[in-house]
């Protein structure tokens, strides 16, 4: 995930995370996992983000049984 951080007024001192972009490195996996590979085009991805004023604010998961937590190691 891209974006940025903003002041959130809702909160003292609160601050919250705007997405303005999603990007989806390669990734293999299957019913029990999955495991990022290598991508060639992190670095590029990294400076088009900066050059539009984006930095990477964090990921997202997702699992085709959404009744189940993912795991600690689908996490990590």
């Amino acid at each position: 995930m891209y974006g940025y951080y903003a002041a959130d007024p809702n909160y003292p001192e609160g601050v919250r995370a705007v997405c303005e972009a999603i990007y989806e490195p390669p990734q293999d996996g299957d019913m029990n996992g999955f495991y990022l590979m290598y991508d060639e085009y992190d670095t590029a991805v990294d400076l088009i983000a900066q050059a539009l004023g984006l930095t990477r604010i964090g990921m997202v998961f997702t699992s085709i049984n959404h009744d189940l937590p993912l795991t600690s190691k689908e996490i990590r």
